[in-house]
This record gives structure tokens, sequence and C-alpha cells, in this order.
């Protein structure tokens, strides 16, 4: 990792790449990932509604982290939950099995679902996979799952995000953390604020749920730029220079916390939330809101370059620029 004399760039590397194929469940560590405008390969592709369409979340239902998710190349998805974690369940658990799998072609029933203020066409998933799904969340409404009808398209954002939509993620296609950042946050949470500490408590960056992790000399240099440039050809030295094969990043805002970050998605349970909330706020207050945490940025992607989606990979060189 190097820091130019002008500050103008910064050089690094992916540390890991992540996805969520369904909005809010437990995500997925990847080595490599293509990209499109809509954010990573298999990205928030899915999502879990109520009866009247509206998305739920580990906000309302912590448990929903503590389900995994995993994807096959001909994008069939698989859900499944632990067995210490099964066998709490009321009756029946004998006969329900502990994962379950569907591909999207079986997602046949148009139906309406809603992220925040916006209408996204979905199809809603066979009965057999909603039966699992409320037997293992236990919400107070019937929830299902469903899958992002693209055959049409979700409002843009044009005003923040240019032309760029994601599928059901809340906001931008893209979230760009920094490890450095959270190792800055941890620090502050541990007792008189020393750096003598052995991390057995620290947060983990999979509660932040970013999509593309790296790490600067100093915390939250991520919001200090507008631009990132990531190599597509992978280089052994973070140094390598940045070719005309890379892909380009605009870092549109910051990225607003909400109490999502205080559950541990080991367990679901909420840890230091109060201190974290206060911690994070002081350390990196959103621009107008000096009371609201603020956590990576907001990315789109520009692909005018790449007519076929391109593959990053965990420690491509990455550039961040003004």
């Amino acid at each position: 990792m190097t820091l130019s004399a002008s500050t103008a760039h910064i050089t690094t590397t992916i540390e890991s790449l992540w996805i969520y194929p369904v909005k809010s469940l437990a995500g997925i560590a990847l080595t490599q990932c293509e990209i499109t405008p809509h954010g990573l390969k298999g990205d928030r592709q899915w999502m879990i509604v109520d009866d009247q369409g509206l998305f739920v979340s580990q906000r309302k239902l912590p448990v929903m982290g503590l389900i995994k998710t995993h994807l096959e190349p001909d994008n069939t998805l698989t859900l499944s939950i632990d067995e210490e974690i099964s066998a709490t369940k009321p009756a029946q658990t004998a006969t329900v099995k502990r994962s379950i799998s569907l591909h999207p072609d079986e997602c046949q029933t148009p139906c309406r679902t809603w992220v925040w203020q916006d209408e996204c066409p979905a199809r809603e998933a066979p009965t057999t996979v909603n039966a699992w799904l409320n037997h293992q969340l236990q919400y107070k409404k019937p929830v299902r799952l469903v899958y992002f009808d693209k055959t049409g398209s979700r409002p843009q954002d044009t005003a923040r995000f240019g032309d760029n939509t994601p599928f059901f993620a809340d906001a931008a296609p893209l979230l760009l953390c920094n490890s450095t950042s959270l190792q800055a946050l941890n620090r502050a949470l541990q007792p008189g604020n020393t750096n003598d500490h052995n991390g057995d408590d620290d947060l983990t960056m999979e509660r932040f749920r970013p999509n593309i992790v790296i790490a600067t000399q100093t915390a939250f240099d991520e919001h200090d730029y507008t631009r990132g440039s990531i190599e597509l050809e992978h280089h052994a030295q973070a140094q390598a220079p940045i070719t005309d094969t890379t892909i380009d990043l605009q870092l549109i805002d910051h990225c607003q916390r909400c109490s999502m970050i205080t559950l541990n998605p080991r367990t679901a349970k909420s840890q230091k939330a109060v201190a974290l909330f206060d911690a994070l706020s002081r350390l990196n207050p959103m621009p107008n809101n000096p009371k609201a945490p603020a956590f990576g940025v907001n990315c789109t992607i520009d692909m005018t370059n790449h007519s076929t989606p391109p593959t990053l990979k965990q420690g491509a060189a990455f550039m961040l620029s003004r």
C-alpha cells in the first residue's frame, strides 16, 4: 500500500469481495466475481418480503443473518441453517430439512415488492420454499422469497446514482469499505480507548456487509476520494501500475449505518449497540448530521469500456483518486 506525496492517489489492493444473494441473509466471501452495472454478480437478486410485498430485513428479524446462502454457477440458490439453530425451532423440526434449494426459473408468479419507496418487479418462489422460510424465521407475518424480475427494472435514483440501479440492495449497486477504518473503530470501543488489546471481542467486517474491502494507511481515507480504479489483471505487487485494463468506480457518498451493524453475525444478538453508535458517530459522522454514524462509501460502476462483465479478483490493485 502506497500513499503519493500529493495524496492525489492511494494505491492498495482488494482485501476481500462479498456478495449477499438474498437481501439481509448471510453473505458469501469470494476470491473473484464478475461485476455489472447492477453490482457484483449474484448480489441481492433475491429478497424476503412480508404479506404486503415490503422487504423484511435484520432490522426487524435479526435471525435472518443466521441463514446461510450458496450459489451454484447456474444460479441455483441454496439456503441452509446450522443444526443447533434448527433444533431451537418449534414442532415439526424433525420433518423440516436444514437446507433447501431452488433455481430462479422456478419462480413463476409475478408479484409487487418494495425496497423502501422503490417498487421492484419480482417473481415469487414456490410454496415449498416459502414454507421452509416461515418455519425457520417464525416471523409475525407470513413471508415469501422473491427473485428480481429482470424483464422489468427498478426506478432510478438519478440524483445520486445516475443510470446505475441495483437489484434489491438498499441504495447503490456497490458498497466499498476500509479495513483500516474498522481497526480504528475497534480501538475506540476498547475500555480506555487503548491500542493494547487482544482483539477477541473485535467487530468483524461482516456486520457492515461490504462488497469490496480495501485497506489504506489512514482510517476513513475512503471518504476523501471520488473515484476508484481496479486493475483487472492480478499483479503480485500492490504498487503495480494501473493500466487500461481497469474498471472504474464513482464514490458517491457516505453510507449511513442503521441498527444492523449492532448485530453479531454469528449469534444474531445485539452487541455494544450504544457504544458502537456513539463511537462511530464521533469517528466518522454523516457530513450533515454529526449524530448519525457512517461507514463505507456508496459506489456506482462505469461499464463504458466493457462490452461483457469483467471479473474482479481478490488481491487486485485498487487506486483511489480525487
